[in-house]
């Protein structure tokens, strides 16, 4: 037996066969037809699709036949691909190259004839061959449409190949067009939060200030407008940086997953309102140990706790905020409780079950609020796979639970 040689262009052939995407998938039945149409014309058993792929040879089509593979070093379509015309062996038994080959000796194969596969880049990928256990002589006809067929497997790997590009593109489109969908569903939320949630500030700003600019104020009426407006002009300022983070983050789309030294994060948060925490005599107690390690978005998680802190800040006085962990096998939960003010149960309703509307009371210095924060917060805890839910008695005191659930 003859081992057959490889071309001098087999890595690129093989890179051009690859290029297809057909190895290892399953029967077509365009290419099914084809070797029915072959076996019938030429009047043999056993037709096939044979590509050869480094070490073997596979059948994307096959009549006669039921493995779907043999070892490259023993397939006559191996021999076939060295050439340019139909490769025949009319004889096994005769040819040098095959008398002893194992599918001649052991399975009786006496006839080949393999048209090569040639795509438009002159790269011969396989065959579309007959076989008999006869010896056997094509006639001009059949060899003619053997050649032809052959022709017409390229053909259908191009047309398989052109399909597949076109469902991607289906694919990238329909994806491209949720995601501008849910773009355009963000933006128009944006719009609406901004419309009422900074418009409402800045008119009250505007209001003291004309009252001031006007006159119609006393010295001590107007130090109260200015402590006001500054307090004003911060919540307003802090609201316009989140949003701008929250649009950033929702347009990076990606998730940034770092690992976050939660300790040090809540004592930095902790810094922003140490003034506030003094003026209202709140004890802020940072229960994390300091060496748990959170892995998540960083900017989205800051965000949502802080927002958390400031609510708890917000709604208590000559109280406590106290932020914890507590991790199981299936949740990892970040909390933060408080002895304030606590919340309705319509408000806990619109929070945890995120429908009506996420109603604001004032605080306990009449900070005024607008639900703005826990929306973007909720928003952003989906984005990193996580779930906010709330806990409240009027009177008592809140918590609220950022919850991830363990992979």
């Amino acid at each position: 037996m003859v081992v057959p040689s490889k071309p001098l262009d087999e890595e690129e052939r093989l890179a051009e066969l690859y290029k297809y995407e057909i190895l290892d998938t399953n029967p077509e039945e365009d290419f099914d037809q084809l070797v029915e149409l072959a076996s019938a014309i030429c009047e043999v058993p056993i037709s096939l699709v044979s590509l050869i792929d480094r070490d073997r040879q596979w059948f994307k089509a096959k009549k006669g036949l039921d493995i779907d593979e043999t070892s490259r070093d023993v397939a006559f379509c191996a021999h076939a691909i060295l050439q340019d015309e139909v490769f025949i062996v009319e004889n096994a038994l005769e040819d040098i190259r095959f008398f002893d080959n194992p599918y001649v000796v052991n399975d009786g194969i006496r006839f080949y004839a393999g048209m090569p596969i040639k795509t438009r880049n002159g790269k011969n990928l396989g065959t579309l061959c007959v076989i008999d256990h006869e010896p056997k002589i094509l006639s001009t006809s059949q060899k003619r449409a053997l050649e032809i067929l052959g022709r017409q497997v390229v053909n259908l790997m191009e047309l398989r190949l052109t399909n597949n590009r076109q469902k991607e593109l289906i694919t990238l489109l329909d994806k491209q067009k949720e995601e501008l969908k849910a773009q355009n569903e963000f933006n128009s939320r944006l719009i609406k939060l901004l419309a009422h949630d900074i418009k409402s500030p800045l008119t009250s700003i505007k209001g003291g200030l004309d009252l001031i600019l006007d006159g119609h104020l006393q010295p001590n009426e107007a130090t109260q407008i200015f402590k006001d407006l500054s307090n004003s002009i911060d919540s307003t300022l802090q609201m316009v940086n989140d949003t701008l983070r929250w649009g950033l983050l929702n347009i990076r789309k990606e998730l940034v997953l770092e690992p976050i030294h939660l300790h040090t994060m809540i004592e930095e948060i902790k810094d922003l309102y140490k003034f506030l925490l003094k003026s209202k005599h709140i004890l802020f107690f940072n229960n994390v140990p300091e060496d748990y390690i959170l892995y998540s978005d960083p900017e989205s998680v800051e965000i949502i706790l802080r927002n958390f802190i400031q609510n708890s800040i917000k709604y208590t006085e000559n109280g406590t905020v106290k932020v914890s962990v507590n991790d199981n096998d299936s949740f990892r939960c970040i909390s933060v409780t408080d002895t304030g003010k606590g919340m309705t149960p319509a408000q806990l309703q619109a929070i945890n079950h995120q429908i009506g509307q996420f109603l604001s009371t004032p605080g306990t210095h009449g900070e005024k609020g607008t639900g703005f924060g826990l929306r973007m917060c909720l928003d952003l805890a989906k984005s990193i796979g996580a779930n906010i839910y709330a806990s409240s008695e009027e009177g008592k005191g809140t918590q609220f639970k950022l919850i991830f659930k363990q992979d």
